[in-house]
């Protein structure tokens, strides 16, 4: 008989015991972690004890964590950029793509994103794919996966009909280098700021696309859970309605703002719900410091909630400018 013997330290989830040390305080092995040789370890794990070298603030060894991190992707440029790396805002600044990190640092700056909300001119009265038929949403991915010819793909669902799978296939058409933020006529609302925080949450949670169905089984364009559309007294049935799922949607978010107020919590609770937040993430923002808020955002226990929220709030802010052209900034959401 063999047996195999595995070391925690050799395991590629190795960085799951790091986290797990920081986001649930165990100090003893935080200081333990801190005194390894992270030079031998994954990006990964380089990555939560560049966290916890900082949360303890050994901002010294958090920098030579840091840098030595190979793949310098847009989080890696900003927090290089937070620790005084004024080099890593101008490659942040080269970026054409939005996220949380590029939208923060180009608002430092002064500069605009590139944004593309018109795509729809409606040549096509009868699109290959109907966005609200679920079969054909399903149709429209497996097709997506074997398509080459995209720009034509894209031609083939110019209709109002299929706007957000076209939005999809620009997206990866033009390989994922622009932003496209389409703005369907799927809701309205006196109150635009509100409105466009619906609008933020639909793109995260479906691209728009109102016949979609998750894994979990939450539907619709808001990706209403159906404990959830009952709890409404909505009709599971009738959720790729857009009408009326985003009528749902629209409502429980009304409900998680009365409870929480802030946006990127009410993100955090849209995802994980509203107990989530009071119990795993509220604590960590009671922290004080020059790395805040955006430490504790990376301190979010859970790998979903914790990018939901930041896509989310990026979302909010582009949507405030689509549809009120505002000038609400992540600088001022964040009260940075």
């Amino acid at each position: 008989m063999i047996v195999k013997v595995i070391s925690l330290f050799n395991d590629k989830y190795f960085y799951l015991f790091v986290k797990y040390a920081l986001v649930y305080h165990l100090q003893k092995i935080q200081n333990s972690l801190l005194k390894l040789d992270y030079k031998k370890y994954s990006d990964n794990v380089k990555w939560w004890l560049f966290l916890t070298a900082l949360k303890n603030s050994k901002e010294k060894l958090a920098k030579k964590i840091l840098y030595s991190i190979n793949k310098k992707n847009e989080k890696i440029l900003f927090w290089m950029w937070q620790l005084g790396n004024k080099a890593a805002l101008k490659e942040l600044l080269k970026k054409s793509r939005v996220n949380f990190y590029t939208l923060y640092a180009y608002e430092t700056a002064n500069k605009n994103f590139f944004i593309k909300n018109k795509i729809i001119f409606n040549t096509i009265s009868n699109p290959k794919y109907d966005q609200t038929n679920p079969w054909d949403v399903l149709k429209f991915w497996d097709e997506l996966k074997k398509r080459k010819d995209l720009f034509i793909f894209a031609k083939e669902l110019d209709s109002n009909k299929s706007i957000a799978l076209k939005a999809i296939v620009l997206d990866k058409a033009f390989k994922y280098k622009y932003n496209f933020f389409i703005t369907p006529k799927i809701y309205d609302d006196k109150n635009l700021t509100f409105k466009s925080f619906v609008y933020a949450i639909a793109r995260q949670e479906s691209r728009f696309i109102p016949a979609s169905v998750s894994r979990s089984y939450a539907l619709g364009t808001m990706q209403m859970m159906p404990f959830l559309v009952r709890h409404y007294k909505g009709d599971v049935f009738k959720q790729f309605d857009y009408t009326i799922n985003i009528k749902l949607g629209a409502k429980h978010l009304k409900w998680l703002f009365s409870k929480l107020r802030d946006p990127l919590m009410v993100a955090y609770a849209y995802n994980g719900g509203i107990g989530f937040v009071n119990r795993k993430v509220k604590p960590f923002f009671k922290y004080k410091g020059k790395y805040e808020p955006f430490l504790s955002m990376e301190l979010i226990p859970f790998d979903e909630s914790r990018e939901y929220g930041k896509k989310v709030i990026a979302n909010y802010v582009i949507y405030n400018h689509l549809l009120l052209d505002n000038n609400l900034t992540l600088h001022k959401l964040l009260k940075k």
